[in-house]
C-alpha cells in the first residue's frame, strides 16, 4: 500500500501515515526510526496509541547543526503566534506524558546521520504485524497531520512476511550496536537521551514571567532592525571561510557572537578589548579572530607574559592541537621583550625590523592590563617601535585581552584605548566616535569617581549618571565584556564548570612565631638588603650620568624587591617564606665571599642572583609602579668586585646585621 499523505483513494482506502498507524496499532510493540520528530507527533502517540505495550524510538542527531535550544519554538522567538503557541503548549504536555512512561525507550544515533524512516509493529498475531518504510519522519508533515508542500512516499505492508523479518532484524541490530542511550552535549558532557528530550520539550509549556513578555514586546518592536543587522551580505560572505573552520564550529553561540563583534570592532576602529570574565574562553575567541585576519593577509603577532607562553604556543600551526587543520599562524613574543634589542637579538628569524615592515599587522596583547601605564618603558617602546614605525599608511589593528582591564584607576583602560590608535590621545577624532580627547573624558570620569567614592550613602547609579556620553560610546563600541550570568540570561542555561568552595585555613599573625601583628612582620622586614647594594660602600668622586649610577640602580632594585615581598605576603605565606629564604641565602653567600676576601685576599664579585621567574616578576613590579615623571628600569647588571669596595668592614658588618634579622624572620615563619 502506498501512503503519500495527499492522494485520497476513491474507495476510502487509507493514504496518510498517521491514519494507518492509528488503525493498525493495537496492544503490541511499536519501533520507530526517524531523522526528526515533532511535539505534535509525540502527542498523537499519547492520545491515539496508548494501548500499545512498548515503544522503542531511535531519533536522529539532536545536536546536529546548532544547539537544539535554538530549534525549540517558544513564545519569545517570534516564530509562533499566540494561538499556535497555546496549542503547542498543550501538545508539549502530552508529549512529555508519553515519554515519561516506562514503556517508552529512546535512543539516538548522534555520531551518524540518520536518514532512515521506519515504523515496525510487532504483535502476537502475525496477521496484525506491519511495517512502513519510506520518506516520512515522525513529524506533522511526515505523518500527514497538517498540509505540507513535502512530497512524501511510503510503502506500508501488513503481516509478518520475510520483508518484515528482515526489517525487524535490521532495527534490532541498530538498537543494540549503533543507537546510544546518552546524548553528548557541545561541552562534551553526556545526558540520558530520553531525559534530554523531555527537558527540551518541557520548555515549551513553561510559564512566562512579565520580564519574558517585556522582551517579547521589544523583539516585536525591533525585530526588523535586528534582521537588517544580521543580513549584511558582504560581511556574511567575508565570514564564510571562518565559519567553516574547526575552531569556529567548536564554539558555543555566545563565543561565535563575540568573535563577530570583535572582528567588526577591529575593522571599524582598528582596536577592540575582549574583557570576558575568567573561564569564558578568551584564548579560543582570540584565536578565531586571529584566523580571520590571517586569512585576510594580516601578519599576526601575539604579546603575552612569558609564563603564559605555552598557553598560546600549543595552538600554533605545527603543534598538532585540536585546531591543527585550521593552520592558525602567528608569532609569540613576551611583554618583557619590549625593551632594548630583545625583539631583534632573540628572534633572528623574525626580528623587530620585519614586524615594522609589515603593511598589514594584527597585534594581539594578552593580559593587556600589564600595559596600562603609558609612562612605562614597555608602553613607550611598543608605541614607538611597533605601532608608530617609520613606514607610513600601515594598517595596524590591536586586539587586547584582559579579564581586569581596570586595576586601580580609570586611566588604566584609557591607556589601553590609546594603543588602538598608536598611542595618540586624539586617535578617535576622525572615526565615527568623533572623540577629540581621551585624556579629557577620563580625567573628568576619574574626578567624578573620586568624589562619588567619598560619599557614605553612594549608589552606583549616581556615578553612572555623571559619566559623559562619550564614555559610553567608547566602552560600547570597543569592548566585549560578558559574565557567566549575563551569558546564561541571553543564551540560556550553560554547563559551565563549577568550582567547589575552597577550604580556607586562616592563620593569624599571632601564630607566626613571636611575630604577633602585621606591624611586627613589617618591622622585621626592615633590613638594609646590603648584599644587593654593594655600590653604597664604594667611594667614587667622579661625576657620572644618572643612567650609569650604580647606587641609584641598586637602590631602585631594593625598593622593587620590597614591593614584591609585600605582594607575596598578601597572596601566600609560603611564597613569602621562600622569597625570604632566597634573600637570606644570597646574603650568606655574600658574607662567605667577604670573609674569604678578608682572610685570603681571594678576589670575587657581588652580583644579583635572581632566577628568570623572579627577574620577570621584578620587571612587572617596575612596570606597575613606574613614576609618571620619568622612565625607570633595572638597567644593566653591574657585578661589583670585592677589591673595589672601599669600606669592606662596614659592608661586612651590615651584611651580618641583615642576616641576623632575616634568620629571625625565617625562624618565625618556619613555625607553621
Amino acid at each position: 500500500m502506498l501512503l503519500d499523505n495527499k492522494t485520497q483513494k476513491e474507495d476510502g482506502e487509507l493514504f496518510k501515515v498517521s491514519d494507518f498507524i492509528k488503525k493498525y496499532t493495537e496492544d503490541g510493540n511499536l519501533d520507530v526510526v526517524t531523522g526528526f520528530f515533532s511535539v505534535n507527533a509525540l502527542a498523537l502517540m499519547q492520545d491515539e496509541l496508548s494501548q500499545a505495550e512498548k515503544f522503542r524510538l531511535v531519533l536522529g542527531n539532536l545536536m546536529q547543526d546548532e544547539s537544539q535550544e535554538d530549534k525549540v519554538i517558544n513564545l519569545l522567538n517570534g516564530n509562533a503566534g499566540i494561538d499556535n503557541t497555546l496549542a503547542l503548549s498543550l501538545s508539549a504536555k502530552k508529549a512529555v506524558e508519553f515519554l515519561k512512561q516506562d514503556k517508552v525507550a529512546v535512543k539516538t544515533v548522534q555520531k551518524n546521520f540518520c536518514h532512515a524512516k521506519v515504523y515496525i509493529y510487532h504483535d502476537k498475531d502475525t496477521r496484525k504485524k506491519y511495517h512502513i518504510v519510506g520518506s516520512s519522519n515522525l513529524t506533522d508533515a511526515g505523518l500527514g497531520l497538517k498540509e505540507s508542500s513535502n512530497v512524501e512516499l511510503n510503502i506500508a505492508t501488513t503481516g509478518g512476511d520475510n520483508d518484515w523479518k528482515e526489517i525487524k532484524k535490521w532495527f534490532d541490530d541498530l538498537w543494540k550496536e549503533v543507537a546510544l542511550e546518552k546524548t553528548e552535549l557541545p561541552d562534551k558532557t553526556k545526558v540520558e537521551t530520553k531525559q534530554y528530550v523531555i527537558d527540551l520539550i518541557s520548555r515549551l509549556f513553561k510559564e512566562y514571567s512579565p520580564k519574558d513578555l517585556y522582551y517579547k514586546i521589544l523583539y516585536e518592536l525591533f525585530k526588523y532592525d535586528l534582521l537588517l543587522l544580521s543580513s549584511d551580505a558582504d560581511f556574511n560572505k567575508e565570514i564564510k571561510h571562518l565559519s567553516e573552520t574547526i575552531i569556529y564550529k567548536t564554539f558555543f553561540s555566545y563565543q561565535q557572537k563575540g568573535v563577530i563583534s570583535l572582528i567588526k570592532m577591529l575593522q571599524k576602529y582598528n582596536g577592540a578589548i575582549l574583557a570576558d570574565a575568567v573561564g569564558l574562553g578568551k584564548t579560543w575567541t582570540a584565536l578565531a579572530v586571529m584566523k580571520y585576519f590571517q586569512s585576510k593577509g594580516y601578519t599576526v603577532v601575539l604579546l603575552c607574559p612569558k609564563k603564559l607562553a605555552n598557553n598560546w604556543q600549543q595552538y600554533q600551526s605545527g603543534y598538532n592541537s585540536k585546531f591543527e587543520k585550521d593552520e592558525i599562524e602567528y608569532k609569540v613574543r613576551y611583554h618583557t621583550d619590549l625593551q632594548d634589542e630583545r625583539l631583534t637579538i632573540s628572534y633572528t628569524d623574525f626580528p623587530l625590523s620585519k614586524i615594522q615592515r609589515k603593511q598589514k599587522l594584527l597585534l594581539v596583547i594578552d593580559e593587556s592590563h600589564n600595559l596600562r601605564n603609558d609612562k612605562s618603558s614597555r608602553y613607550k617602546f611598543l608605541v614607538k617601535n611597533i605601532l608608530q614605525s617609520e613606514r607610513t599608511n600601515r594598517d595596524v589593528k590591536v586586539l587586547q585581552l584582559s579579564a581586569t582591564p581596570i586595576n586601580n584607576k580609570l586611566i588604566d583602560i584609557r591607556n589601553q584605548f590609546k594603543l588602538m590608535n598608536k598611542g595618540l590621545d586624539d586617535g578617535f577624532m576622525n572615526s565615527e566616535l568623533g572623540i577629540p580627547s581621551l585624556e579629557n573624558i577620563f580625567r573628568t570620569a576619574q574626578k567624578d569617581y573620586t568624589e562619588w567614592s567619598k560619599k557614605p550613602d553612594r549608589k552606583i547609579s549616581d556615578f553612572i549618571g555623571k559619566l559623559q556620553e562619550n564614555f559610553f560610546k567608547l566602552t560600547d563600541s570597543l569592548i566585549v565584556a560578558r559574565t557567566r550570568k549575563l551569558i546564561e540570561g541571553e543564551f540560556g542555561k550553560m554547563n559551565f564548570p563549577k568550582k567547589e568552595k575552597p577550604i580556607n585555613e586562616y592563620i593569624a599573625p599571632e601564630n607566626i612565631g613571636n611575630l604577633k601583628t602585621f606591624d611586627d612582620i613589617l618591622n622585621a622586614l626592615k633590613v638594609n638588603m646590603t648584599a644587593y647594594r654593594p655600590s653604597d660602600y664604594i667611594d667614587k668622586k667622579e661625576v657620572i650620568s644618572v643612567l650609569d649610577d650604580a647606587k641609584l640602580r641598586e637602590g631602585f632594585l631594593v625598593k622593587m624587591m620590597y614591593i614584591l615581598l609585600i605582594k607575596r605576603l598578601e597572596s601566600s605565606w609560603y611564597s613569602f617564606k621562600i622569597t625570604v629564604e632566597n634573600i637570606l641565602n644570597h646574603h650568606e653567600n655574600a658574607l662567605n665571599k667577604v670573609n674569604q676576601f678578608i682572610e685570603n685576599k681571594k678576589e670575587d664579585i657581588i652580583a644579583d642572583e635572581f632566577d628568570e621567574e623572579y627577574q620577570e616578576n621584578l620587571l612587572d613590579a617596575i612596570e606597575e609602579t613606574a613614576m609618571e615623571e620619568e622612565e625607570i628600569t633595572l638597567g644593566k647588571k653591574n657585578p661589583v668586585k670585592l677589591s673595589d669596595i672601599t669600606d669592606i668592614s662596614r659592608f661586612k658588618e651590615h651584611l651580618e646585621a641583615d642576616i641576623a634579622k632575616l634568620r629571625v624572620l625565617k625562624q618565625n615563619f618556619g613555625c607553621f
